[in-house]
């Protein structure tokens, strides 16, 4: 689920120790990409993931299987 809505836009970890890895890296990580990370997926929060997309695909989904 988080990549697919987040994309490149985000740290992930696998386990526990690539978690611990990011939290000892947080600081760089937040300097180095904090801000775009933050803007790109507010972007898409704001153009994808908003009510009326999402109405109107629900729309489209019960509309062909109506049919």
């Amino acid at each position: 689920f988080n990549k697919g809505v987040l994309g490149d836009d985000a740290v992930y970890f696998s386990d526990k120790k690539k978690l611990v890895e990011c939290f000892q890296m947080i600081d760089q990580l937040i300097e180095k990409n904090g801000e775009e990370f933050k803007d790109k997926n507010f972007d898409k929060i704001t153009s994808v993931y908003n009510w009326e997309n999402i109405t109107t695909q629900h729309e489209e989904l019960f509309r062909f299987l109506m049919r």
